[in-house]
């Protein structure tokens, strides 16, 4: 059972043998679930950029997570959503685009994948991602993290101003699993360039779930 707002294309719900899978928001921490990234990812040095000779303004992961987006097709497998670059968009992001989302069923998994169009003639930047939130059951302390490849991570250090620095901190060396604690979320999000693996399980420790 997947719940999906309009707002953002937004995953709010995932129900899968009764237990939901999503974090649910709340005032005192954080109150998205899984907002989708476009057409940046992450900061802008003193929320701007420049094309050309023109300097433009942007919040923190774009606007895509707030844009209310037209639901093209929708039955009980699949959904897809849209938008497109109008008047708005164009005064923060000058670009002739399209936005789509697909979300799929398929037995008790979720597939989501973007389609990005360049509907003008120049050469267009962007990046794109999605911000899930999972519901960890009694705390992160009780859940890990498993990649299909060895790792050795090193934390690109996030500053005070939310960019990516020059500085790193190891976290593994040599390991498939990442014990997850609430001091990572001081350092505000965890960086890993360089990885190998190219999936990634979020297990609870106690019980297997995942």
């Amino acid at each position: 059972n997947v719940r999906i707002s309009e707002v953002g294309a937004e995953i709010k719900s995932i129900k899968l043998c009764g237990h939901e899978q999503m974090w649910q928001g709340e005032k005192e921490s954080w109150q998205r679930t899984a907002p989708t990234l476009f057409p940046f990812c992450g900061r802008l040095r003193d929320g701007r950029y420049r094309i050309g000779d023109t300097e433009y303004e942007c919040m923190p992961h774009g606007f895509a997570k707030d844009a209310e987006f037209t639901v093209v097709s929708q039955n009980k497998r699949c959904a897809v959503l849209k938008i497109a670059a109008d008047e708005e968009t164009k005064k923060i992001y000058p670009f002739d685009f399209e936005f789509i989302v697909t979300f799929t069923l398929l037995r008790k998994s979720i597939t989501v994948k973007y389609n990005i169009k360049n509907k003008g003639k120049e050469t267009m930047y962007f990046s794109c991602g999605s911000h899930e939130s999972y519901l960890c059951d009694g705390g992160m302390q009780n859940y890990e993290l498993l990649f299909d490849r060895r790792e050795s991570l090193e934390n690109s250090v996030v500053d005070g101003n939310g960019l990516i620095s020059d500085k790193t901190r190891r976290i593994t060396c040599f390991s498939k699993t990442l014990a997850l604690y609430e001091d990572y979320l001081k350092d505000d999000s965890l960086v890993f360039r360089n990885m190998v693996s190219r999936k990634v399980v979020l297990r609870n420790i106690r019980d297997g779930r995942r």
